[in-house]
């Protein structure tokens, strides 16, 4: 099914998207039905684009349900930032033409640029363009997606995240960002409906900060959690 990878099966198949007219003001997604998320795009609107995802990533990239938050935990190589860059472009269709902005985090610029790399290898790139200087990616409608790495040099040097409003929030490996949780769902004020949807990948990690605030996410009631 995908050269050099072991046998699959496929399980079931979705159908997203559509194309995106960047010359309507604003650019608006143009599908079969209206619909934002169609079943039947592909037939007269190009061929698109095939992704593949275990059962352990189709919740996480779909988040299902009414909570806002998922978190997704697992192990190095388990595909969380995959998952994450797809959770990604759900966001974006949610919110084309609109002119939002989303939050990426990570806990260095090392792993800021695996996020990007993981778009680069998912994404055509007629759909962006990365602006490196600036830290964004700016989808062709005019969308931002803001990759920010929340490390700090000293603690009087202040959070990295302050100053910003995001429609929704993809924090990759949270249990080393831990200490700026507090200051990015702060950030989370541009949600429709007052309700910023947020995804949350980690790795298992001994340490009280992260065990303190897995503790307080899971027991929210605003959050889901996933194994992968």
């Amino acid at each position: 099914l995908i050269p050099g990878k072991p046998p699959l099966r496929i399980l079931r198949t979705h159908a997203f998207g559509g194309w995106i007219d960047t010359k309507s003001s604003p650019p608006r997604l143009m599908t079969h039905d209206g619909s934002v998320l169609a079943a039947d795009t592909e037939c007269e609107l190009g061929a698109g684009t095939d992704w593949y995802c275990s059962e352990d990533q189709e919740p996480v990239i779909l988040h299902g349900g009414d909570r806002a938050g998922s978190l997704a935990l697992g192990g190095m190589g388990a595909g969380k930032t995959t998952a994450g860059v797809m959770w990604t472009y759900f966001r974006w269709l949610e919110h084309i033409g609109q002119y939002r902005e989303g939050g990426v985090t990570a806990p260095t610029n090392a792993r800021i640029e695996v996020v990007i790399k993981e778009i680069a290898n998912l994404l055509p790139q007629s759909w962006y363009r990365h602006l490196k200087a600036a830290g964004i990616v700016e989808m062709c409608d005019g969308t931002v997606l803001r990759l920010l790495s929340t490390h700090r040099q000293s603690a009087s040097q202040g959070s990295r995240i302050q100053g910003f409003n995001w429609s929704w929030w993809l924090g990759d490996e949270l249990q080393d960002q831990a200490d700026e949780f507090v200051h990015i769902q702060a950030r989370l004020r541009s949600g429709v409906g007052g309700k910023a949807k947020r995804l949350a990948t980690a790795t298992a990690k001994d340490e009280s900060g992260w065990r303190e605030l897995k503790d307080t996410i899971e027991s929210s009631g605003e959050w889901t959690t996933h194994a992968m």
